[in-house]
C-alpha cells in the first residue's frame, strides 16, 4: 500500500487538523459556488465535527428546497452517483441528510489530502 492510499484509507488523523479542516472549507466554498458557507471554527470540539455541524444545515436545506441543486453539486464534487442512489433507496429521510453531508465532506477530505500529498504539504 502506497502512502497516498494509507491516508485515504485512514482519514482520521486528519480530521482533527484545523489546517486541514480549513482546506476542506476553502474547497467547499468553492464547489457550493453561488451557496455562502460560513463557518466558523473553535476549540470546542474536533474541527470536522464542526464542520460537519454546521453543513448539515446546508444540505437539509439543499434537499428540501433545492434538490437539483444538491444534485448538481454531488456531480461537481465528483460523488458517484451509484453511491447517492444506493443512499436514496436505503436511507429514510431523517437519516439521508447526515449520510449527504458525510459523502460531501468525506470527498472534499480526500480532495484535500491528494492535493496535499502531491504538493508536498
Amino acid at each position: 500500500m502506497d502512502a497516498l492510499t494509507a491516508q485515504l484509507a485512514n482519514p482520521e488523523p486528519f480530521k482533527l487538523q484545523h489546517r486541514i479542516i480549513q482546506q476542506v472549507v476553502a474547497q467547499l466554498q468553492k464547489d457550493f459556488d453561488d451557496i455562502v458557507i460560513d463557518v466558523t471554527l473553535s476549540g470546542d470540539e474536533s474541527p470536522y465535527d464542526q464542520l460537519r455541524r454546521e453543513i448539515r444545515p446546508v444540505v437539509d436545506w439543499l434537499l428540501e428546497k433545492r434538490p437539483e441543486r444538491l444534485f448538481t453539486l454531488f456531480y461537481r464534487i465528483d460523488i458517484p452517483e451509484q453511491r447517492v442512489k444506493q443512499l436514496m433507496a436505503s436511507s429514510d429521510e431523517v437519516d439521508i441528510v447526515d449520510e449527504y453531508t458525510d459523502l460531501i465532506l468525506d470527498r472534499e477530505l480526500q480532495k484535500v489530502i491528494i492535493r496535499n500529498f502531491y504538493s508536498g504539504s
